[in-house]
Parts: C-alpha cells; sequence; structure tokens
C-alpha cells in the first residue's frame, strides 16, 4: 500500500456492487465503515454480523459480506453493539477501508498473513493477487 508523506493511504478504486452499494467510513462516531446504499446512506455495518469461519461463502452477496469483514478485522479495535467494528482513527478506517475495498476488487479473499501484513505497513508487489 502507498502511503502520502501525511500518512494518508493513496486511494484505490472502489467497488461498487450490482446495485449501485458501496462502502464509505462513518465518522460520526468511532469511524466504522458501513455500506452505501443509494438514495438511503449507511446500510449494515461491517461488523453487525460475524463471519468468523474461514470458508468462502458462494453466494455472491454473502460472499462480499464475508470478505469485507475478513479484510477489515484486523484493523479493528473493538466492536460497538449498534454498528459493528470500530477503528480509532480516520487513518486507520482509510487503511481497512482500502483492504476492504481490494479484497473485493481482487475478487478474492486476501490470506490472514497477507491481511495481518497489510495491517503492518506491507505493500503488495504491483499485480500481486491472492
Amino acid at each position: 500500500m502507498r502511503l502520502r508523506d501525511s500518512g494518508v493511504p493513496v486511494r484505490t478504486k472502489k467497488y461498487v456492487t450490482d446495485d449501485g452499494c458501496y462502502l464509505a467510513i462513518d465518522d460520526s462516531e468511532d469511524y466504522g465503515i458501513g455500506w452505501i446504499i443509494p438514495d438511503d446512506g449507511f446500510g449494515a455495518y461491517i461488523g453487525d454480523v460475524r463471519y468468523d469461519s474461514s470458508v468462502a461463502p458462494k453466494d455472491r452477496e454473502t460472499w462480499e459480506a464475508w470478505a469485507v469483514y475478513q479484510a477489515v478485522k484486523p484493523f479493528a479495535e473493538g466492536m460497538t453493539q449498534l454498528n459493528g467494528f470500530y477503528f480509532g482513527s480516520k487513518k486507520k478506517a482509510q487503511l481497512a477501508l482500502q483492504a476492504a475495498n481490494d479484497a473485493l476488487i481482487s475478487n478474492a479473499p486476501w490470506p490472514e498473513w497477507a491481511v495481518r501484513a497489510k495491517a503492518a505497513g506491507w505493500a503488495p508487489p504491483k499485480g500481486w493477487k491472492p
């Protein structure tokens, strides 16, 4: 992952579902990450539903939620009862959001070692796929 001089990650592509939903940071409280539903605002937050299984679901919609959960979990500082995972700073939430978009765009979940390495600052080589 490339970082600007300020330490903020350089934006990657934003994943958009077939029905136009995408992930965004809700900075109103504890920096949560949730799905934006067009014309409605925030829908489900990441961590609202737990996906602790290491086996990827088969259907696309459940896979999307599972992949995002797995991608952001290492960045989370805890969970709230209403809004799932929370992140202690906007920078940490941005890193988690980037990891989630990368996982969805690559169409394959990252292995646990790669998620931990990315959280520690590792940048995958250009063209690397999980």
